[in-house]
């Protein structure tokens, strides 16, 4: 496995960083268990793809690989998801998922974007290249062509700086679409659904995490669809229609605004 986390330093400040160490040990390795860019599993003997920030385990797996006993790790678990709120379980009699709470915001930014230079160099897939796309826009920048001597020199320099704010804008744009295709889970039609995703207006961090939440509810359906041979909606149809705003407009669980890290 490789790679790397971000471990925060507010994890200093819980109770239990004093107190346990084993808690501490256990939280360290889920983050590093933690798939950073999907990946499928096995959940309850079937297939599973596992969204980043979720693992597939058992108790005494993770007893195996972190030297702490089976009861204990049980006990931990517990704690982490009653008491702390830093992850969820869905338990099955094999197995159990494992996600960790406050993913996207703490972890996967930076951790997509190594990813997807890794993955560059490996692969011929057709994917999203954010940081080669904003290396190549930038390079453009340096070639615009000249504005005719008659105009004043201020005036390019703002067309130029003004071309530079929209393309910082569009690779912004994109790394969040990465996060977004990961959660809707379809592996074709990409490129469209990126068209797509760039024209929605009023792009905020908030709409964002509205629309991720949506995303996931309806890779779940899509299973559903699918077991009965219907035709799965494709992510450039829903972005264009808008389908987060369906899944908003559905009661919500109260909200956590404790930092949980």
């Amino acid at each position: 496995m490789e790679g790397w986390i971000k471990v925060y330093r507010k994890l200093s400040e819980k109770a239990f960083y004093k107190k346990d160490s084993e808690k501490v040990h256990l939280w360290v390795h889920l983050l590093i268990k933690a798939t950073h860019d999907g990946r499928e599993e096995s959940l309850g003997g079937k297939p599973y793809f596992c969204n980043p920030g979720e693992f597939t385990t058992g108790r005494k797996q993770l007893s195996e690989q972190t030297g702490i006993s089976e009861s204990k790790i049980e006990r931990i678990l517990i704690n982490f998801e009653k008491i702390e709120q830093q992850i969820k379980q869905q338990k099955t009699t094999s197995n159990r998922l494992i996600s960790i709470l406050n993913w996207n915001e703490y972890q996967i930014n930076e951790q997509q974007i190594e990813q997807r230079v890794n993955n560059d160099r490996t692969t011929t897939e057709q994917r999203v290249n954010t940081l080669q796309e904003c290396k190549n826009e930038r390079i453009k920048e340096i070639i615009i062509p000249q504005i005719p001597a008659e105009f004043p020199a201020q005036k390019q320099i703002g067309e130029v700086f003004i071309t530079k704010k929209k393309r910082e804008l569009k690779c912004k744009r994109l790394q969040t679409f990465l996060i977004f295709w990961n959660k809707y889970n379809l592996k074709k039609g990409k490129a469209e659904a990126a068209d797509s995703w760039l024209d929605i207006p009023q792009l905020t961090d908030k709409l964002c995490d509205i629309i991720y939440k949506a995303a996931e509810s309806e890779a779940k359906n899509r299973i559903h669809l699918e077991s009965k041979g219907l035709t799965p909606i494709w992510a450039q149809g829903w972005l264009t229609a808008r389908r987060w705003e369906d899944e908003s407009l559905q009661p919500k669980e109260k909200q956590k605004t404790e930092n949980s890290w």
